[in-house]
């Protein structure tokens, strides 16, 4: 998945992109990505909006194996474990730390640092101004 499909979308529409790819390969309920998008007060519009952005997401994503599930009251964006950042950083972590573990610490420490070399800047800057709702980032 390349940032280059996030220019011309619409502020909502990359909001929904990163909870799905936060929580890629795992089932998101509808509900959870309605609060996402408009807290506690949603509009009466807020499922069909949804809908909608999904489905441009979905043409976003049209020329790549199918990305997107719908599913029974929650959608799933499927991903593999080298595609996103945040998930190499995992796993990396969780090897260097089992690295450490093992008392291989030159191992790990290439692992660890490996895994710091992916965050750059904020992790949401053009993604969303971020209401107190969402957390402490």
């Amino acid at each position: 998945m390349s940032g280059a499909l996030l220019h011309g979308t619409r502020r909502k529409q990359r909001l929904l992109l990163a909870s799905l790819v936060l929580q890629a390969n795992r089932k998101v309920a509808v509900d959870e990505l309605i609060g996402q998008l408009w807290g506690q007060r949603p509009p009466a519009s807020a499922l069909a909006n949804l809908q909608s952005y999904v489905a441009q997401l979905r043409r976003l994503f049209a020329d790549q194996a199918p990305r997107l599930e719908t599913g029974p009251g929650s959608y799933q964006l499927h991903a593999g474990d080298e595609e996103l950042d945040h998930l190499v950083f995992e796993r990396l972590v969780h090897d260097g730390q089992a690295a450490c573990a093992a008392g291989r610490l030159t191992l790990a420490s290439q692992q660890l640092t490996a895994a710091l070399g992916l965050w750059r800047g904020s992790r949401w800057r053009r993604t969303w101004s971020c209401p107190s709702r969402c957390g402490p980032w």
